[in-house]
């Protein structure tokens, strides 16, 4: 029974590690599996020509995963082109999304914890009021204030757009970075407070070492663990979030749950047959499935192997 304990719960680690390099592989591979038309002006779509323009094409020679008819039905668009890319595109939004949210909500727990006292309550209040806003509502209010559809009333960008649709940040990306801060930072908080008065920190203490050495070079790393655990299912999660909202009309850019929102005609409505048309959803509905799948099993086993109240039942 050990055995087959032991032999599951490595597995699943295998598996996560082995969708996520697969992910990886993919968009490593982007160019090669599937060339951009334009390299000049690359895009995650592409738009083709097929002899039935009114309906969907299903998978052959040509098209491995079928095409569809755009808006103007007068194009097709290639399904495997941009699942092709569009894993490109998912692993970059995901991994900057939480990279930038993870190191702001690690630094303010860091700091809240080394200044206690009113002021470290005052930040934890902060955060908890962060909490209670939900990430929708900043979508919407940063894609009405700070990225207006400029390109229909003919204004230009002013220089802060500018700057940030420059770095690739939108107000899917920017509303995600304002509010999804908070978990680390109550874990980071909740780790300072436990060691906050070791030996260790004491003695940096006593030897006059900075405020920022002691927060960077002893209180972060001591929370590194479970900072990544919480990372690796973000980085899944962000990008479900990202393809929800795109598919909803509210930005993002994701190339996946564009493509949904561009084919749902085809799943439902008049001449919509999820059961016929599958080539129009499945396969991009099973690479986000499977996206969030990869990561969230290697938080899992993040969690089990370092948790030690959690080793003591994972076999060795």
């Amino acid at each position: 029974m050990n055995a087959f304990k032991r032999l599951l719960f490595y597995w699943q680690g295998l598996l996560a590690v082995g969708i996520i390099l697969y992910y990886c592989m993919v968009a490593l591979a982007a160019p090669l599996l599937a060339p951009q038309p334009f390299p000049d002006a690359p895009s995650n779509f592409r738009m083709v020509n097929t002899e039935q323009k009114n309906f969907p094409n299903p998978p052959g020679p040509d098209y491995p995963l079928g095409t569809f008819p755009t808006g103007g039905r007068q194009v097709h668009m290639d399904v495997y082109f941009t699942l092709i890319w569009g894993a490109r595109s998912a692993i970059l939004f995901g991994l900057a999304a939480t990279l930038i949210t993870g190191t702001f909500g690690a630094l303010v727990g860091a700091i809240s914890s080394f200044v206690g006292g009113t002021v470290g309550q005052v930040i934890l209040r902060i955060a908890d009021a962060f909490l209670a806003f939900p990430i929708i509502a900043g979508v919407v209010l940063f894609g009405q204030t700070i990225f207006p559809v400029y390109l229909f009333n003919y204004n230009p960008p002013t220089l802060f757009q500018q700057v940030l649709l420059g770095l690739g940040v939108d107000n899917v990306m920017l509303a995600i970075i304002c509010f999804s801060w908070m978990p680390y930072t109550r874990i980071v908080h909740a780790d300072m407070e436990r060691i906050r008065h070791a030996e260790f920190i004491v003695a940096a203490e006593s030897i006059g070492a900075p405020p920022a050495r002691i927060i960077f070079r002893h209180l972060i790393p001591n929370s590194l663990v479970n900072m990544i655990v919480l990372a690796t299912r973000d980085v899944g999660g962000f990008v479900l979030l990202q393809a929800t909202f795109s598919f909803l009309g509210l930005g993002g850019g994701s190339a996946w749950g564009e493509l949904l929102a561009m084919g749902r005609n085809w799943i439902m409505g008049e001449k919509g047959n999820p059961f016929h048309y599958w080539w129009v959803f499945l396969p991009v509905s099973l690479a986000l499935v499977g996206f969030g799948i990869g990561w969230s099993l290697l938080g899992d086993f993040i969690n089990d192997r370092a948790n030690p109240r959690l080793r003591d039942f994972v076999p060795d």
